[in-house]
């Protein structure tokens, strides 16, 4: 990410920005696509920490400038 917004632990809202995209890495140097993304959701359940599957929540997203 080019800039972060959040911290570790932070609880956020829907619609608060946590960052925003850029090409930074090692792998930014290739010209293949503008940019990528990696992210993973977890939910705690009891104090367990399970990824949830978030596309089709990311395909419904909206893109705030």
């Amino acid at each position: 990410m080019k800039n972060v917004y959040v911290d570790v632990g932070d609880y956020v809202s829907p619609g608060k920005p946590i960052g925003t995209m850029g090409r930074t890495g090692k792998n930014a140097y290739p010209s293949r696509s503008p940019t990528h993304l990696h992210i993973m959701y977890v939910r705690s359940y009891d104090g367990e920490l399970l990824p949830e599957n978030i596309y089709s929540d990311l395909l419904n997203a909206k893109i705030i400038y």
